[in-house]
């Protein structure tokens, strides 16, 4: 008896409209200790993919679940809350010409992916790097330091 006062309870309350929330799942690399770990983006007001969450990832699941065929289009941009790599805390991120995207410490212009071992150092190799938008200062940056 109780159980069915508690479900037409439920029932008579006024639902709130449900909005749909654009979320994906990215793996990276940590470019110090070469662990797999997962960014969470979620696609904010601006139509900007917002990073808002990483987190260690085994490499199993994440072939399992399908986050190393994730792909997005658009303008990156680090969230405030966003903790950065759970390795190394890097929160910035860059991708490489083989295609994967691993953490980047901002400390330098030489990137080496952890995946390939490729090592850039050349303004040329911007065209194989994310763009990222950092929302504490607003500027588009890649490894190489420059505006893109």
């Amino acid at each position: 008896m109780l159980l069915s006062r508690a479900i037409q309870s439920t029932k008579s309350q006024e639902l709130a409209p449900m909005t749909t929330r654009r979320v994906a799942v990215a793996t990276l690399r940590c470019c110090q200790s070469k662990q797999c770990f997962g960014v969470r983006f979620e696609k904010d007001a601006a139509n900007q993919w917002v990073t808002t969450w990483a987190f260690p990832l085994k490499e199993t699941v994440a072939r399992r679940e399908g986050y190393e065929q994730t792909q997005m289009n658009g303008t990156f941009v680090i969230g405030d809350e966003y903790p950065g790599c759970p390795y190394c805390s890097a929160r910035d991120f860059f991708q490489c010409a083989c295609g994967k995207l691993a953490c980047w410490t901002g400390q330098t212009f030489k990137t080496v992916c952890p995946t390939c071992s490729k090592v850039d150092q050349s303004n040329a190799a911007c065209r194989n790097h994310f763009p990222v938008t950092s929302s504490r200062n607003s500027q588009n940056r890649c490894p190489c330091s420059h505006s893109t």
